[in-house]
């Protein structure tokens, strides 16, 4: 009886320490200090209303209690005017009309903490190139490859044939000569396949950059959108390497209109054991120039160990309405 007695006291003690513990966790989220933090003091945009790269600005705010933005003008409106956590607001700037530089003043606020941001809008012409949307930029089926590669691997879903660029002097040529460059020579793993580029080796990756942004006139900008084809290779098993690809950008211009100049990870994956297949993705440019370079690679870093490669076909620049 006595033993009987112990375990049901252990028992009740071990509930109300769990009731203590879950009230104090919901306490603790209902009493804790309000933080605020916004990632900039100050935006500016042109005439038109928004970046120089044509896209809209943006603010992050955190705030763990909530918050609530107030403008002092009535010609910003932010997409998120309350919100809670971690938020991306998206400023609405209504075009400048007045001839001169305005500036309008945004106060965040949470729990008694402010945080002010000035927005200075300036008479600043859009520079956009002015071409129509779905305008073509460059478009690149890699069929000036085929003197270099031999056998369609994903096509005939076999082992195909391949020229280094980098020890065959014709091959870099020709990759050159197009605005191309391996952004790893070092590696000695960049290919040209029959109509696609090949890179990669095991522990030695690499991607391309393509050097320049063709049809943009100088001093003027675009956005639009990159789209290609991508594909694992498939081992002598049948399995694919496990490979994720990113977009990155070099001077003028960002990606996917925030601040950002590298994308996401991008997933090509096939499933073992099944059909060869090219992977169509895109990612959305703002704000890029005639000087602007583009990269594509894999996540990993050049001399990283393990197998990760990866082919490219189809490159497509065109021009997007911006929303």
């Amino acid at each position: 009886m006595k033993h009987k007695r112990s375990i049901l006291q252990v028992l009740t003690l071990i509930a109300i320490c769990l009731g203590f513990f879950a009230c104090s966790k919901e306490d603790n989220s209902k009493n804790a200090d309000a933080r605020l933090k916004v990632d900039k003091i100050q935006v500016s945009v042109i005439q038109t209303g928004r970046l120089s790269s044509g896209s809209k600005p943006t603010l992050t705010v955190l705030a763990n209690r909530g918050y609530e933005i107030a403008s002092d003008v009535n010609w910003i409106s932010p997409d998120k005017p309350t919100g809670k956590g971690e938020t991306d607001v998206i400023l609405d700037i209504e075009e400048n009309t007045t001839g001169e530089t305005r500036s309008g003043h945004l106060t965040i606020s949470s729990m008694g903490l402010i945080e002010r941001v000035t927005v200075i809008q300036t008479m600043d012409p859009d520079t956009d190139d002015g071409q129509d949307i779905g305008y073509v930029y460059l478009q690149d089926d890699f069929s000036w490859c085929e003197e270099f590669g031999g056998v369609d691997e994903v096509e005939n879903q076999a082992t195909g044939a391949t020229t280094n660029a980098n020890t065959n002097a014709g091959a870099k040529a020709a990759l050159n000569s197009r605005g191309y460059e391996d952004i790893n020579p070092g590696g000695n793993c960049f290919y040209l396949a029959k109509h696609f580029f090949k890179m990669g080796k095991t522990n030695y990756q690499t991607g391309v950059r393509l050097n320049s942004i063709p049809n943009i006139e100088d001093g003027k900008t675009t956005n639009a959108r990159l789209t290609f084809n991508a594909t694992p290779v498939r081992t002598g098993s049948g399995n694919y390497d496990k490979v994720y690809v990113v977009v990155e950008i070099e001077g003028p211009g960002t990606v996917g209109g925030g601040a950002k100049k590298i994308s996401d990870e991008i997933n090509i994956q096939i499933p073992d054991q099944g059909t060869w297949y090219w992977v169509e993705k895109n990612v959305e440019l703002f704000g890029i120039e005639a000087q602007t370079k583009i990269t594509l690679r894999t996540n990993q870093s050049g001399s990283a160990s393990g197998t990760y490669r990866w082919s490219l076909n189809d490159i497509k620049i065109e021009k997007i309405k911006t929303n």
